[in-house]
């Protein structure tokens, strides 16, 4: 029975906010998440300081919420997906200044930064142009 209720589970891979990193994955370099399988299915790294922030690493001082906000500021990830949590980011001002929310469920925010969606608006209206 918990084999069957797990095949039964929605699959990440089919997920919409995929759908939508898709359309801006060919402009972006670094996707921060606080859901570290998403990077993995949307095929973008991480940058590396905050591929891997385990509660232990906040805990221990290690990291800090505040060095999160640094590290995005500093590698400015094209797409950050957080989970839709009632909490504000520490980085919440960086999201309003440098960034555009594309989608939301009851899951996840995907914010995208406004010079990737521009990029990708571009290639779309015209895409003889943007070929690679």
């Amino acid at each position: 029975m918990q084999v069957s209720g797990v095949r039964n589970l929605p699959q990440i891979y089919s997920e919409v906010v995929l759908k939508e990193i898709e359309r801006l994955k060919p402009f972006t370099q670094w996707m921060y998440t606080d859901q570290i399988v998403y990077s993995f299915h949307a095929d973008i790294p991480m940058p590396p300081p905050l591929a891997t922030v385990p509660l232990k690493r906040l805990w221990t001082g290690n990291m800090t919420r505040a060095r999160i906000a640094t590290e995005l500021s500093r590698f400015k990830p094209e797409i950050i997906l957080l989970s839709h949590e009632a909490r504000e980011a520490p980085f919440q001002s960086l999201l309003e200044i440098d960034y555009r929310l594309i989608y939301q469920d009851e899951r996840q925010r995907p914010y995208a930064e406004r010079a990737t969606i521009k990029r990708a608006d571009a290639a779309e209206a015209n895409p003889a142009a943007h070929r690679p």
